[in-house]
């Protein structure tokens, strides 16, 4: 079996607190994450870590799963390839070279005993016309 996945990537900034936040304050976390996020990214990472428990998986076989997603350019978007690959997720970049937009969006998550709240700057690196007309 193998999985394709399209959509969103972002980078997730997250920071979990022992308290609901004081929205005029500095708060202090208690822990804190970055890692690839995004509804199909997070569903392709979800598939590859489950197709790893798989008892007769061969751990030098190619990934199961790949994800088309607008990765961009630049810090964030290698760090992001890097936290897939480390996954096990086969990354496809359908960015569009002639974006002027080249980084991928960042989330900002807070999560307390409250809820969470997020801060995101949301897709900023459009997909190349080439796949967007396949999808079509």
């Amino acid at each position: 079996m193998h999985a394709l996945l399209a959509g969103l990537t972002t980078l997730d900034v997250i920071h979990a607190l022992d308290h609901e936040p004081n929205t005029t304050t500095k708060t202090t976390c208690i822990d804190h994450a970055m890692a690839a996020g995004g509804p199909a990214t997070n569903a392709a990472v979800t598939i590859a870590a489950l197709d790893a428990l798989q008892p007769d998986r061969n751990a030098d076989a190619p990934s199961a799963v790949t994800l088309l997603t607008a990765l961009g350019e630049g810090a964030i978007a290698r760090t992001l390839a890097e936290d897939l690959a480390n996954c096990r997720v086969d990354v496809r970049d359908a960015g569009d070279p002639a974006s002027s937009v080249r980084e991928p969006a960042i989330s900002s998550i807070i999560e307390h005993p409250g809820g969470r709240m997020v801060a995101s700057t949301n897709a900023r690196v459009w997909a190349g016309p080439v796949v967007a007309g396949r999808a079509a």
